[in-house]
């Protein structure tokens, strides 16, 4: 499994799309080193399912559920804003107008439209997000990790049940670890209860960097291919 993540002490990086989903090609390095063809031989991985592996894109700013997966097409202008439904390759399922080509695959996309955390904080809505469990207390921007908000993150849960084969670990984290300030970590963001070796890898990374290597995966400048 991957997660990906985009935090910093601002909300935007100033990283395009299109660079997020390059650097994506860390898990196709996972994926086939951790899940090796001779897996197949074992009964638990067969039964496991055919996805070999998860990708979470974990965003904390972005554009609304009112111009992505719910435009409100018949409120009035004020709530609307300049969103307009499409339609979409799946049937009844209309989305914003600004995202054509998500509609042209949306029959492979499950639309969750009623999901609410019912807490307005970052960092505590957050923790809900990353670990499905409710933050305690709700409503907390600031909140720290540790008990009794200790609950792992889904990285960290896979990481706990399939232990890394190989020299790569099940569950990879990047860029950076999501934070309101430099001292104010999220909580819900490793293997929290589980323990330190539930932790995924965090790979601290700047994808938009000239030249950009991906960290402890590069040979050492003193050793020839």
């Amino acid at each position: 499994m991957f997660r990906l993540l985009d935090a910093g002490s601002r909300l935007c990086d100033g990283l395009t799309r299109r660079e997020w989903f390059t650097i994506g090609g860390l898990g196709a390095i996972g994926a086939t080193a951790a899940y090796p063809a001779a897996a197949k031989t074992d009964r638990r991985e067969r039964s496991f399912g055919r996805a070999k592996a998860v990708i979470v894109i974990f965003l904390t700013g972005g554009p609304s559920q009112l111009d992505t997966w719910d435009p409100k097409g018949d409120a009035p202008a004020e709530i609307r804003g300049d969103t307009h439904p499409i339609a979409t390759a799946a049937t009844g399922v209309r989305i914003g107008h600004w995202t054509p080509k998500i509609a042209a695959c949306a029959r492979h996309i499950c639309i969750l439209r009623a999901m609410s955390t019912a807490d307005n904080a970052h960092s505590s809505s957050g923790y809900a997000m990353l670990t499905g469990q409710a933050h305690d207390p709700m409503g907390v921007e600031n909140a720290r990790s540790g008990a009794p908000n200790d609950a792992p993150c889904l990285a960290g849960i896979v990481q706990a049940l399939r232990p890394p084969r190989g020299n790569l670990p099940t569950a990879v984290a990047f860029p950076e670890r999501l934070v309101n300030t430099p001292n104010l970590t999220w909580p819900g963001q490793d293997g929290g209860y589980l323990g330190r070796a539930a932790d995924p890898w965090l790979v601290t990374c700047d994808p938009s960097a000239p030249g950009f290597q991906i960290p402890d995966l590069e040979l050492p400048a003193e050793l020839p291919p």
